[in-house]
């Protein structure tokens, strides 16, 4: 059996790596193909760490920092890099393998950890948190047959152990930061600053429409269409159940599933199915849906002059692209490049792409916080919460989110919300009860 070797800047080889790779080899029966993935996610980082740290040292307490923007790098794509977006589940896995690493060659050589773990206490976890440490100990009580002796552990004293960084505990437990989603003030400059037809649009859908990063990769061009007041109507069907109607070889009209269409029109697979390394891939989250029974939901424009811009882009998209290309697939954004490529779906890493450089047009940089696509859909709950003000049932139908737990980060208002509406209720307290806790006449001599 072999073991990965990692090499750094100077040439040199990383014994610590090969000393844990050694390690979980012999301890813990890895096998090769995850002994690679591990070295190369610990490459990565220090790839990132040189590159966009210059390789400075770093206090203790700037480590965690540093992994967490590693993650965002990961998750969202990073073109100084020459990074591509990837699943969360690949992002969270790479900083898995930097903890655990940090974390033996703490324990065997002294050294700082990156994302130590520590002890905190129940009441201090969000709800879906709490909930899912009381499930896991009644499910103990089923099959463990010690335990009796579980009134002893730190969780039954309300205790837990747990990563200070963990991508997939994310920041529930924290209040919602400005800075996580794009600055607001640039939003319809780098919309209107892109040159291309199809990038507006999906810009539109990120921004306005509050849709995931992959979400626009599985429309079809009968997706779309105008109202009659005006504003685009956009079907987000699902890949795979959503409900859907054709003319078949037959000349007949059909009824079934988005999967079933695909395989007998065009002999295709949802590409929510394709493997996770196909050029086509497109992740699909769950989502709450309009209408169940069509396994679809609809977007729900942020702002109408935007679902009003998007009708007009689109229909000028429909006229000068999408219907000038041979019917060979359904999806209604397409590779424009010149080769054989053009008017093949779109990849997923070419929208990336295509935000990132629609975020320095405005002179943003893809590694500020907040400037990525997902910090688009973060937009709009920050909008929808803190500017618009509906209620959080409200915002959870409009993002299609499937709990509610999900929209909670929007609700930790801004501070210029709460500054705002201070003053707003301050002025109403002065018309309606002025001479309530008025300040004294002799306070204001003091002035």
């Amino acid at each position: 059996m072999s073991l990965p070797f990692l090499f750094l800047q100077d040439g040199e080889l990383s014994y610590l790596a090969l000393a844990w790779v050694r390690n979980k080899m012999l301890i813990e029966g890895s096998g090769t193909s995850t002994l690679a993935k591990a070295v190369s996610a610990i490459g990565r980082f220090y790839d990132y760490y040189q590159l966009e740290r210059n390789g400075a040292p770093l206090a203790a307490d700037q480590l965690r920092l540093v992994l967490a923007e590693f993650y965002e790098a990961r998750r969202f794509g990073r073109a100084s890099l020459g990074w591509d977006a990837v699943k969360v589940a690949t992002a969270a896995a790479d900083v898995r393998a930097v903890s655990d690493f940090t974390e033996w060659c703490t324990n065997n050589f002294g050294h700082t950890p990156v994302n130590p773990k520590e002890r905190v206490l129940v009441e201090q976890l969000n709800l879906r948190e709490q909930k899912t440490i009381e499930m896991k100990r009644t499910s103990r009580r089923e099959w463990d047959m010690l335990h009796h002796l579980e009134p002893a552990s730190d969780e039954a004293q309300g205790i837990v152990t747990r990563r200070a960084f963990d991508p997939a505990r994310g920041n529930r437990n924290k209040a919602f930061t400005d800075n996580k989603h794009f600055p607001p003030d640039t939003v319809w400059e780098a919309v209107l600053k892109t040159p291309s037809l199809r990038d507006k649009l999906y810009l539109l859908l990120l921004f306005f429409g509050g849709v995931r990063i992959s979400e626009p990769m599985h429309l079809f061009a009968s997706d779309i269409s105008i109202q009659p007041d005006g504003t685009a109507r956009v079907v987000l069907g699902h890949p795979q159940d959503g409900s859907y109607q054709w003319i078949g070889r037959d000349r007949k009209k059909k009824v079934g599933n988005r999967a079933t269409f695909l395989q007998e029109k065009y002999g295709l697979t949802p590409r929510n199915l394709l493997a996770e390394k196909h050029p086509l891939h497109a992740g699909w989250k769950g989502m709450m849906a309009d209408d169940k029974k069509r396994s679809e939901s609809v977007v729900h424009w942020l702002r109408e002059d935007a679902g009003r811009l998007f009708a007009r882009l689109h229909a000028e998209y429909i006229r000068t692209v999408r219907s000038k290309l041979p019917d060979t697939h359904p999806y209604y954004f397409v590779n424009e490049k010149e080769g054989d490529s053009y008017g093949q779906p779109l990849k997923l890493s070419n929208m990336s792409k295509a935000f990132n450089r629609a975020a320095e047009r405005v002179s943003l940089s893809p590694s500020m916080a907040g400037v990525n696509p997902h910090g688009a859909r973060h937009f709009y709950g920050f909008y929808c919460a803190s500017v618009l003000r509906l209620p959080i049932e409200t915002t959870q139908r409009l993002m299609h989110h499937a709990s509610v737990m999900s929209t909670e980060i929007y609700y930790a208002l801004s501070a210029e919300a709460v500054r705002k509406e201070l003053l707003a209720a301050q002025e109403r307290q002065a018309l309606e009860a002025p001479d309530l806790l008025a300040a004294p006449t002799a306070l204001s001599l003091l002035a």
